[in-house]
Parts: structure tokens; sequence; C-alpha cells
């Protein structure tokens, strides 16, 4: 039996993450403004837990070999801890970020890998996406600054209109890219309820849409150290870290 890499956990857990760009072209300014709400209010939280579920189109889902569904709980500490879990039907998966580690486990497989990325919570994003090419799940929700990290040249916004989420009353951005579109369902209490990105490859046709909806936060959540280590199972298996390419050159020896 072949011993999998971390790079089709990787694909399989998915990520939130959108093209970085400098500067705005034709940004409505309150649609500016909501979303800088948005940001300094989730910047300026120190620990805080956030639930929701995170839907894929058929296309994207095929494509990754990722379920179309899969409930999201999130766990952050600032600067430096990050916990994500993932459970779907077909598999429970864990994204851990210790300060000093990075850490992705698959519970049902019984493996995990496990890279030094020590820092912030930003630069751990920053290095995972240099080394790896790779955010974590939501990844731009749990930057320290959400505007900086998804607002970018060449792009248009505007607020869409008034819409509930839930319960909620939210005000809809929709903003366009060359290569994504996307969108943002943001509540009276200035959080988001449900945000969708709708990429726009050149290479392949199809629907490649992601959504997470039924966003639920609690900013003032009492979360224990120990939420954000990983501590292997007995008979877990530590499987390799590698970037795209060497994941590449990997697949190709085990042929």
């Amino acid at each position: 039996m072949r011993t999998p890499h971390l790079s089709q956990l990787l694909a399989a857990t998915i990520c939130l993450s959108l093209p970085a760009f400098s500067g705005a072209d034709e940004l409505d300014p309150a649609a500016a403004e909501a979303l800088k709400a948005m940001s300094d209010k989730l910047g300026g939280a120190e620990t805080f837990t956030f639930t929701g579920k995170r839907i894929l189109s058929e296309d994207m889902a095929a494509a990754t070999g990722t379920a179309a569904e899969t409930e999201i709980a999130a766990a952050v500490k600032r600067p430096s801890h990050v916990h994500v879990a993932g459970k779907s039907d077909d598999a429970t998966r864990d994204f851990y970020f210790d300060g000093k580690n990075v850490t992705l486990a698959d519970s049902d497989a019984k493996v995990y890998a496990s890279r030094e990325f020590a820092g912030t919570i930003d630069e751990m994003l920053d290095k995972l996406e240099e080394a790896l090419g790779f955010s974590p799940p939501i990844g731009d929700l749990l930057a320290s600054n959400l505007y900086e990290s998804l607002l970018g040249g060449e792009q248009t916004g505007k607020v869409a209109g008034e819409e509930k989420i839930g319960d909620t009353d939210c005000k809809h951005l929709a903003f366009s890219h060359p290569n994504v579109d996307w969108e943002i369902w943001i509540g009276s209490d200035d959080l988001p309820r449900k945000f969708c990105i709708k990429y726009k490859p050149e290479e392949v046709e199809g629907d490649f849409t992601f959504v997470v909806d039924n966003l639920s936060w609690d900013l003032d959540a009492d979360v224990s150290a120990e939420k954000f280590s990983y501590n292997a199972p007995e008979g877990a298996e530590k499987i390799e870290i590698l970037s795209p390419t060497e994941a590449a050159e990997a697949a190709k020896e085990d042929q």
C-alpha cells in the first residue's frame, strides 16, 4: 500500500483563499466600509471560535476528491494559535497551529503530518503559501487584517443588497476579479455569516464554487491551550510534508 503524502491531505481539506493583488479598481466605498468594519472587529478579537458549513459545487468536489458538505469548527487565539476541524460523511480532518508547528491530521485514515512554521498566524499563513502553495481551510478568516487579505486590484465591488442569513439581517457584498467572483454577507454586528467564491479557471470548464454558510461566532470564547496542539494517538502514522513539486516527483516514483 502506497503511503499518502501531505499534499493528498491538503487537497482534501480545500482552502478558502483568494488571489492577492494590490490596489483597488471601481470599488464602492460603502462595500469597502462594511468590509473594513468586519476586518477591524475580527482583527481585534484575541480568542474566538466559529462554526459553519462548507459546501462545494459538484465539479469542485469531484476535482478535489472532497465531500460536497463539511461541518467546520474553528478556534483562534491570537497571535499564534489555530485549530480548524472539518467533519464530513467520509472523513474527519484537523488543522493545528501552536505557534511553533503546523500539523494536519486525518483521524479516519490514522495519518498525520507536521512541519515547523514558527511565528504569528499571519506569518504562518505566508510561510505555508510560500513553501507549500497551501492555505489552511477558511484561511482568509484567520488573518489579522481581513480587509487587506480579501481586497485587491483589478477588482470591482459593490453592496448587492440586504438579505437574511438564518435569523441575522446581513449586508450582501459582491466582488469580481478576472479569475474569481466572490460574495460575503455581513451581519449588523459586523460579523460574516456567509462567504461564497466562484473560481473561473481558464484551463477547465465547469462550476467551481465554494461556499461557507451559517457562520456562527463567539468572540469571548474560553479555549484551553491544549486545543491547539496535536497529540498523535496510538497507531497513527506520521507521513511526509511535500511541496507540490516534491509530491509530483514522489508520485512518479510510486508508479
